[in-house]
């Protein structure tokens, strides 16, 4: 059956499965055994299936396989079982140590990168990059049916001091520095967010909040809404939306308006605008005003601190979709 494979699906390739055992809630291995597994072998689809241990699994293995083979100019399919942040994960570590094609690597070779393409399983909890690149409807035709588009990314940087939030807001990592080494990055794809959204993702981020997957978050917000209704999948843009402060009463009422195909974004108190750039500066006396959602990922910042998000120049990754004319 080999013959009607997509080309993502080729022999030619390096194809991997990453199951993320404790995505969403935590039905991945469950995906892959009942669904997806019986789909590739009938396809007889050489595979090497990785199971995440640890929060640090996708990253390590990004860094020890991904990168390396797409800087020697392996071409690799990721079938990613898993929810946003094992997405950011991937793009993240690509963008910390793959070279600009202009550079050369440690021994003086050329770089001959080639994007690694993925097809997303969303299996998280809000799986916010699959709906917004329009993957999650039905991630089978699409495994299938779909093809490779660049998967655009933005860079958030930090001022100095700011620390990733683990182990539900009792833990704190260092950030990642960016090639010159003077600037904490992470690289997301849909939402960088201060304030109301990013307090709503910390406070849901907890074992209690997470095995109710999507409830979660209607558990301390609303319902899915159209943040954005100007946005179109893979388009590469930022897009600024912002309330002007004027109390709760009138936070909720535009909140609402979200859910009636965006109709918030044509009100007076909110901003809606295409930037080139975004740069926020953290005064609050309180952590949890100065936390930063990229993606899912909660960065603490210290008071007096800033972060800066501007769209990546270079992609580093292809994602498998279905364009809109179904081509």
């Amino acid at each position: 059956m080999t013959a009607s494979l997509p080309s993502h699906l080729s022999p030619s390739r390096s194809i991997h499965v990453i199951i993320s055992t404790k995505s969403g809630t935590e039905g991945a291995q469950q995906y892959y055994d009942d669904t997806l597994k019986p789909i590739l072998d009938a396809h007889n689809v050489k595979r090497s299936v990785h199971t995440t241990t640890s929060t640090q699994s996708i990253i390590e293995l990004t860094r020890e396989v991904f990168a390396p083979h797409a800087s020697r100019g392996s071409e690799q399919t990721i079938l990613l079982l898993s929810g946003d942040g094992g997405l950011v994960d991937i793009v993240d570590t690509l963008h910390s140590h793959v070279l600009p094609r202009e550079q050369t690597d440690a021994a003086g070779d050329a770089s001959v990168f080639v994007k690694p393409t993925i097809v997303l399983f969303p299996l998280g909890t809000a799986n916010a990059w699959a709906w917004s690149a329009g993957v999650a409807s039905d991630p089978i035709k699409t495994l299938l049916e779909g093809k490779p588009a660049p998967l655009p990314s933005f860079e958030a940087r930090f001022s100095p001091g700011a620390k990733l939030v683990t182990d539900e807001g009792r833990a704190r990592e260092e950030l990642p520095l960016n090639r010159e080494g003077h600037a904490a990055v992470i690289h997301g794809a849909v939402v960088a967010s201060w304030a109301l959204h990013a307090s709503l993702v910390a406070l849901s981020d907890t074992a209690e909040y997470r095995k109710h997957g999507i409830q979660r978050f209607k558990m301390v917000a609303e319902e899915k809404f159209r943040i954005s209704p100007a946005t179109k999948p893979l388009e590469g843009v930022i897009r600024l939306v912002a309330i002007r402060p004027d109390g709760p009463a009138e936070v909720v009422r535009l909140l609402g308006l979200a859910y009636q195909g965006g109709k918030h974004v044509e009100e007076p108190n909110v901003v809606y605008e295409t930037v080139e750039g975004v740069r926020v500066e953290l005064e609050e006396d309180e952590e949890v005003w100065r936390q930063v959602c990229i993606d899912g990922k909660i960065i603490a910042v210290p008071k007096g601190g800033w972060v800066e998000v501007r769209i990546d120049a270079q992609t580093v990754a292809d994602l498998v979709r279905i364009s809109e004319s179904g081509s």
